[in-house]
């Protein structure tokens, strides 16, 4: 091998282990941002259900109230109904009118 060959080979060699280097060091760095991104949302996910746990005491008689005043709409619309009803029964009726002898 001549000298100028061994010596391409060798920086081919340093720049390959370089590389290599350089690889890993990414790997590791994508692992650690993975993780912490991981933990972050985490972080995130258990803030949001603890704070529904914590809110949770105070939400509940809101939403009660909520189902109330729609069974009091339905209520109130079924009794608009039976007055349509009345009122069209009561002018639909056919009109009598009294003789007198």
């Amino acid at each position: 091998m001549e000298p100028n060959e061994r010596a391409m080979l060798e920086e081919s060699l340093s720049l390959a282990r370089e590389n290599n280097e350089m690889l890993r060091s990414l790997r590791s760095n994508m692992r650690w941002t993975r993780l912490w991104r991981a933990i972050y949302w985490l972080v995130i996910l258990g803030s949001l259900v603890g704070a529904y746990y914590y809110v949770q005491p105070y939400l509940d008689p809101m939403f009660q109230a909520y189902n109330k005043a729609l069974e009091v709409s339905a209520e109130l619309g079924k009794i608009g109904d039976q007055k349509d009803q009345f009122i069209n029964s009561f002018l639909n009726q056919p009109v009598t009118t009294k003789t007198t002898k």
